[in-house]
């Protein structure tokens, strides 16, 4: 069986995630859904090919998400107004839907979204969501998973992501904009370079797991464990730090 919601098992094969002795989760942030966020570097972070992108999300049930249709960015290269947009994850919401979703621009400039309408975000429970995209044209090469299960895919009309030097990668809105912001809480955002297995990264247990332990750990992951300060540490391989603006607040409610 498979279940959305806090701590409830999946019934996925765990992965080789798992949680080393050493892994413990104190923090995550708080974005007021006005002109909280994180921006991660300058510019973008030049993936061009495959990409599965990570986080945990909280959004309150006191957040409507404001005038429909409305989108809030949780993790992207993202942009309002500007045609340099690369991927994100986000939640979306209107009248036709009201759900996760994500998306991407190929190297042709073709976007291509997947959207799911289950479950209901501002559910005020922690959800795992991530997508992945094989960076071809294969069938289904871009999916989204929320809590361990596959709830949407499509295909990529042009192979690879269209990287620009642009666009800054932003946690909890977009940079150029106070629109898209994100309200409520995030937390182990991550990046990797290749479509990971959902087994990797979700084991079943409703908790984040140690993705240091993977054989292809993240690119980028953020895991706010700093507690205090702007600074928003990246522990994977690219040394990526990010910046909290605006008065991002730390939280000591995690998944």
């Amino acid at each position: 069986m498979y279940g959305y919601g806090y701590k409830i098992n999946s019934g996925l094969v765990v992965g080789a995630g798992g949680g080393g002795g050493g892994f413990t989760n104190t923090y995550s942030l708080d974005f007021d859904g006005v002109d909280d966020k994180v921006e991660i570097g300058t510019q973008s972070l030049g993936i061009t090919g495959a990409i599965s992108v990570s986080a945990w999300v909280k959004i309150p049930t006191t957040n409507t998400g404001g005038a429909s249709p409305f989108i809030q960015v949780i993790f992207g290269e993202e942009t309002r107004y500007n045609p340099n947009r690369n991927w994100a994850l986000f939640w979306r919401g209107g009248t036709n839907l009201n759900g996760f979703s994500a998306f991407i621009y190929d190297s042709s400039g073709v976007y291509t979204p997947v959207n799911a309408a289950t479950p209901t975000p501002n559910d005020n429970q922690w959800h795992h969501l991530m997508f992945t995209y094989t960076g071809d044209t294969t069938t289904n090469g871009l999916k989204l998973f929320v809590d361990g299960v596959q709830i949407a895919q499509a295909t990529s009309a042009n192979g690879g992501l269209r990287a620009s030097s642009t666009v800054i990668p932003t946690i909890g809105g977009v940079s150029n904009s106070t629109q898209r912001m994100f309200e409520g809480s995030i937390d182990e955002a991550s990046i990797f370079d290749s479509a990971v297995s959902i087994g990797d990264v979700w084991d079943g247990s409703g908790t984040p797991t140690d993705l240091s332990l993977l054989a292809t750990p993240p690119i980028h992951w953020y895991r706010f464990e700093e507690g205090s300060g702007i600074t928003a540490i990246d522990s994977g391989s690219g040394a990526n730090n990010g910046t909290l603006i605006n008065g991002v607040a730390y939280s000591t409610n995690v998944p």
